[in-house]
């Protein structure tokens, strides 16, 4: 779980250093008036190392100077369970619409690990590798970055989509000030993938806007690809992110077999079947305990589970013979009383699985 932490952090810091240099000196001038300063700092390579309280200081307009370089200095103090950031209610949308194509040129990202492909502006220039981060590219002010994220190396194994989704959502709340999540769609898109979209906005004033598709992949490989610009860029990008995400595809994905239960097909539910004693399903020991475990992994592992109870000491070897005609997967004697009986039936049905209560063989069958 650390080293997806440590992948979130990276990427969200590469975006801040993006957002940091790209935008003009006008664009920083108009930053330094907002509340922007209260996030991060921008300063020149002589200047002191800023505080917690981090503060811009623009370049003096009314005499030429060369460009200073920048560098940011971000402070961020995590927080393991925020309070600030109520969890948000997901709208399901079952039904995707169709996304106007934009009029900037478009190009493909196909992953070189995993069946992943996506769409991106075209003119974006890639950036220089960061760990982390599987790709990334800006046109100086806007950011698009991809997280290909194998669970199990990093030592957290599989998960649902909404735990990996809620993960996310709790990191980027404890490195972040002010996140606030604009909108949280849970659907699938035109291929049947299901898929989490995020829009949200941090520090102080909603300065940085986010957007967010999150995806699964056989529980184990995650698909995390991120927008990011300022407030008034955002805006203008919104349409390019709307149909980058529609565009997002699994090839060999089918929908369809993904959504049939996994019984289908003509493969049966495993059947227990089990054989009481003369003490009947009821007794308050052990037949009675024996049905409730086969009840339990009816509901917990989706078998089948029936009994027949024996009224008579007779009736033992002939409910036993009941079940192996009928294919049972494996029948369940319950009681010392049914120890030959059990036996005997092995012993010509050796295809057949056999598990007795309250009984043991010696030498074991």
């Amino acid at each position: 779980m650390r080293n997806i932490v440590v992948t979130i952090f990276l990427c969200l810091l590469t975006c801040l250093l993006l957002f940091a240099c790209g935008p003009s000196q006008e664009e920083l001038d108009l930053q330094a008036t907002e509340t922007a300063a209260q996030a991060f700092a921008i300063q020149t390579a002589e200047a002191p190392t800023a505080t917690n309280t981090p503060t811009i200081t623009p370049t003096q307009t009314e005499t030429p100077t060369p460009t200073p370089t920048y560098t940011l200095t971000l402070t961020l103090t995590p927080t393991p369970t925020p309070t600030h950031t109520p969890k948000p209610t997901r709208t399901p949308s079952p039904t995707p619409t169709e996304i106007p194509t934009p009029t900037i040129p478009m190009a493909l990202y196909e992953s070189d690990q995993y069946p992943f492909m996506i769409q991106y502006p075209a003119e974006w220039a890639e950036q220089p590798e960061e760990e982390g981060v599987t790709v990334a590219y800006s046109d100086g002010s806007s950011y698009f970055g991809i997280a290909e994220e194998d669970l199990v190396a990093y030592g957290v194994g599989e998960m649902t989509l909404e735990d990996y989704v809620d993960t996310s959502i709790l990191v980027i709340s404890s490195m972040l000030e002010d996140i606030e999540i604009v909108s949280h769609i849970e659907t699938v898109n035109s291929q049947g993938l299901p898929i989490h979209i995020l829009e949200f906005t941090a520090l102080p004033g909603g300065i940085l806007h986010f957007s967010k598709l999150m995806y699964l992949h056989d529980g184990t490989i995650g698909f995390n690809a991120t927008y990011f610009s300022g407030k008034l860029e955002y805006q203008k990008l919104k349409p390019v992110i709307d149909y980058s995400f529609s565009t997002f595809e699994v090839p060999g994905y089918d929908a369809q077999m993904a959504l049939e239960p996994a019984d289908e097909g003509g493969e049966e539910a495993f059947m227990a079947c089990q054989v009481t004693d003369v003490g009947g399903i009821d007794d308050k020991s052990y037949n009675e305990t024996a049905w409730k475990g086969a009840q339990d992994a009816r509901e917990k592992f989706g078998i089948e589970a029936k009994y027949l109870e024996s009224q008579r000491q007779t009736d033992y070897e002939k409910n036993i013979n009941t079940f192996i005609e009928e294919g049972c997967d494996i029948i369940i004697t319950v009681s010392w009383l049914l120890g030959d009986a059990t036996a005997a039936a092995a012993g010509t049905n050796p295809d057949q699985k056999f598990s007795i209560v309250d009984y043991a063989y010696d030498p074991t069958l």
